[in-house]
């Protein structure tokens, strides 16, 4: 691949490229996550804001303490915690309506659960595990992303 000029500046070709490949592998996502889950980029901007909240710190503080690792994971060990409505909408720049709508849409899918508090992922496994198929697929992006980078920056990816 030709010099694409350095992608620590924003105004580079290398900057720009990558912005635009992220730009394309996002629409991957929604044209994904619309044809297989059968949810739109509203919910899906949705799912991400909770999973994100709900689940991110909790795995995090798991794997620092040393109480998840790849070799005793489980699902059940995540401490998922709530996250409401308000949290969601003021994250996401949405109004209150959109969001309370489709949370209770996607409630209804059995995507997220009703708890005290707000709304969590369900624990996931076997046939249940919708969640699996967009891991899969953001595996795939990761690895793309990877391989651009590299070529992008040799030195450094």
């Amino acid at each position: 691949m030709a010099n694409m000029g350095n992608v620590a500046d924003p105004d580079s070709l290398a900057a720009r490229y990558l912005s635009t490949f992220f730009l394309g592998e996002f629409i991957g996502l929604i044209a994904f996550s619309t044809e297989n889950l059968k949810i739109d980029g509203t919910d899906l901007q949705i799912l991400a804001c909770l999973a994100h909240f709900s689940s991110w710190q909790a795995i995090n503080e798991g794997i620092d303490n040393g109480t998840i690792s790849t070799e005793n994971f489980d699902p059940e060990q995540i401490a998922y915690k709530p996250v409401n409505a308000k949290s969601i909408y003021l994250t996401l720049g949405m109004s209150r309506e959109t969001v309370r709508r489709r949370l209770v849409y996607l409630t209804a899918l059995g995507i997220f659960q009703k708890v005290d508090g707000g709304y969590i992922f369900p624990v996931q496994r076997g046939d249940a595990d919708f969640s699996r198929n967009i891991r899969v697929h953001m595996l795939g992006m990761a690895k793309r992303v990877h391989q651009r980078l590299k070529q992008i920056m040799p030195d450094e990816a």
